[in-house]
Formats: C-alpha cells, structure tokens, sequence
C-alpha cells in the first residue's frame, strides 16, 4: 500500500468510480420507470373515475327495469365497475418514485383484478352497454401495454442493477483486505518500535553492567 494512502480513501475513491460507471445507466431507465408509473398512474385513475360513474348510471338504471337481460347486464357492470374502483384506488396509493420491481407488481396485481372481473361479467353485458364494454376493454388493454413495458425494464435493471451490487461487493472485500494489511503493517511499525526501545535498553543495561 503507498504511503499515506489509507483504506478509507480507497473505499472512497472506489464508491466514486462505481457511482460514475453505473449510475449513468441506471438514470435513464429510472427516468423511463417514472414516466411509465406515471402513465399507469393516470390509466388507474381514469379507471377510478368512470367506473364510479358506470356505477352511478347502473343503480339508476336497475331501479326502473322490467327486462330481466338488461337487469342482469346493469348488475354486471356494477359488479366489474365496483371492483375495479377498489383495484384502481389501491394502486393510486402507489407512488411515481417506487422501484421498477414494486411498480410491475403493482401494475399486475390492478390489471389481474380488472382482467379477471371484466371477464366474469362480460357475457352477461354482451347486447348491452356496448360503448361501456369497449371503452373497459381499451383501458384494460393498455394496462396490459403499459405491463409489459414495465417488465421489459424490470429485466434490464435487474441486470444493471446485479453489476452494480457484484462491483459493490467486491470492492467492500478489497477495502477489508486492505484495512487488514494497513493493521499489520502498523502493528509492524509498532513491534518495530518496541524492538528498537529494547535494543535500546539492552545498550543500556550492557553500560551499567560493564561500570559495575
């Protein structure tokens, strides 16, 4: 090790060369994660908002209906629009800054719970609410876009990311090995020290000896 040159500053010196390799591939796609948390942000929102109005429009319409269809149709697409407004809302509690893993997770966890309830409830809506239908049917579709973006990103962080933790490892190994080695040779100055007092005192003990 140089002179002066202590594990500290080389533990330093190494964060600062991994924050310069790595941090500006990360930024772009942390950029590209806001503006897709962003985008599913509004979906969900957009979501949010409708539905509350399709189950608004449905309670009015079920409450004057003779046709049993109909009946059924209104009920369906109160039942989706009900657990869609409960999907949406949990994932608007979500923020834009979250990891791109949390993000996807949450992404799939709101488009499983739409998915899933607009399939169940599609055939009894089938010759009613067409307008309704297809405008579900499109917001669920770019929900599934806008999940599969985010996997693409995932899998490409992941990889920057598993660079990042591996250097970061080995350079917390190389800084240890070098604290040990900066310990031994100060406990080599130090016994070299106690070596040369104790020639020292050996002299000495030698002169008085000998004026005896």
């Amino acid at each position: 090790m140089k002179e002066g040159k202590k594990a500290a500053d080389v533990e330093k010196a190494l964060q600062h060369w991994t924050s310069s390799v790595i941090d500006p591939q990360l930024k772009p796609v942390q950029a590209k994660t806001r503006q897709l948390a962003e985008a599913a942000l509004s979906l969900a929102s957009s979501l949010e908002s409708r539905c509350r109005e399709f189950i608004r429009n449905t309670k009015y319409d079920m409450s004057g209906l003779g046709d049993s269809r109909r009946l059924r149709a209104a009920m369906a697409l109160n039942r989706v629009s009900g657990e869609i407004v409960t999907a949406s809302g949990d994932f608007l509690k979500s923020s834009p800054n979250e990891s791109i893993s949390k993000l996807e997770t949450s992404i799939t966890r709101l488009l499983r719970a739409a998915g899933s309830s607009y399939n169940e409830s599609v055939k009894a809506m089938a010759s009613h609410y067409a307008s309704e239908r297809g405008w579900l049917r499109a917001e669920i579709e770019g929900l599934q876009r806008i999940n599969h973006q985010t996997s693409q990103f995932r899998a490409r962080t992941r990889d920057i990311t598993s660079i990042r933790d591996q250097i970061q490892e080995r350079s917390k190994t190389l800084v240890e090995h070098l604290t040990t080695l900066q310990n031994l040779e100060n406990s080599r100055a130090q016994l070299e020290k106690q070596l040369h007092q104790l020639a020292s005192n050996e002299g000495s003990l030698l002169e008085t000896i000998e004026r005896i």
